[in-house]
């Protein structure tokens, strides 16, 4: 992931500053022979190209972890976008609200809303059970609609 390799790119950095600073500082004794300081050099110039394409990747592979998650969030796990027979199905017209007669016109929205389903689901149970339309409202310990899919309010 991205952190992973921001990780790396500090610890591949740091290590590629102690090696520029054994180029420049990391002398070997003087009297030392001339092959130990060819392979010297040879270590530490394989150390330096290693760790700078350490560097280079760490840094192409923190750029690709976030343009592949902007691209996995933005163009194949996209919200679903509703055609146009969804989006005409849920407009409303004037013309519905027109129809309306005055009882609904000056109505308190929620207040009356709640109302109604405690009046149909006292007619429910009513056919259910044969009682009163006020018995069965205070038997239910929902009349709101609130209750599970039984209709007592249970899990369903």
């Amino acid at each position: 992931t991205e952190k992973k390799m921001d990780n790396y790119l500090i610890v591949s950095t740091l290590q590629l500053g102690m090696c520029v600073g054994l180029f420049t500082e990391g002398r070997l004794e003087p009297g030392t022979p001339p092959w130990t300081l060819h392979l010297y050099m040879l270590a530490l110039g394989a150390a330096f190209m290693y760790l700078l394409m350490a560097v280079w990747f760490a840094m192409h592979a923190s750029v690709v972890a976030s343009c592949s998650s902007v691209r996995l969030l933005t163009q194949f796990v996209r919200l679903p976008v509703p055609t146009w027979q969804q989006l005409e199905d849920m407009r409303t017209y004037a013309a519905s609200f027109e129809k309306l007669g005055p009882r609904h016109l000056f109505r308190l929205p929620f207040v009356q809303s709640a109302a109604e389903n405690a009046a149909t689901a006292a007619a429910s149970m009513k056919s259910r059970r044969g009682q009163e339309p006020g018995a069965a409202v205070a038997a239910d310990p929902a009349p709101c609609g609130l209750g599970g899919a039984d209709g007592r309010g249970g899990p369903a």
